[in-house]
């Protein structure tokens, strides 16, 4: 525990080394320290779009983000199951363009996020690889790539990780 306005120093006497460092409150209207960093504010809309959809469709919700995920089985459905697709996507992008707002209104335009299409798009490829995750079991390969999506400029410059790897991505400076 660090009780608030609390600071301390650390000075090293035989280089020429000193840290100082302070605490003190944020301001109440402050985001969270998760939401300053961009890619954040995209995750906390995927969650948003997620609670949304589990909200409106309750124990359909994943079946309906599988279908979604999948252009064939998308366009094999037909009647009142196309019409329940139609639904579950729009409010997809409206809970998307929802988070955009919030955050435009949170962070001005420092806090641009990419498109609200994009942010589907992103949202479903992560429901695409979900059921390659259901049968895993200890010792089998899997892949972690899929598991956090990387901003387009950090794509163009990785690679996925080993099957085996620990880690989802290599990337390299260029």
């Amino acid at each position: 525990f660090l009780p608030n306005h609390w600071w301390h120093q650390f000075e090293q006497p035989f280089e020429q080394t000193a840290s100082l460092n302070v605490w003190s409150y944020e301001a109440p209207d402050t985001p969270p320290v998760s939401l300053r960093d961009k890619r954040m504010r995209g995750i906390a809309i995927q969650n948003f779009m997620e609670a949304k959809m589990v909200e409106l469709f309750k124990n359909k919700a994943g079946v309906l983000l599988k279908v979604l995920a999948d252009p064939a089985k998308r366009a094999s459905k037909k009647g009142a199951q196309e019409k329940l697709l139609q639904k579950a996507n729009a409010s997809l992008f409206e809970t998307a363009e929802n988070g955009r707002r919030w955050v435009d209104r949170t962070f001005g335009t420092s806090g641009v996020l990419e498109s609200s299409a994009r942010l589907v798009e992103r949202f479903l490829e992560l429901h695409r690889y979900l059921p390659r995750l259901s049968g895993w079991k200890p010792g089998q390969e899997w892949d972690m790539s899929a598991l956090v999506p990387l901003e387009d400029h950090l794509a163009a410059r990785c690679q996925p990780a080993a099957r085996t790897a620990t880690f989802a991505s290599v990337c390299y400076t260029k």
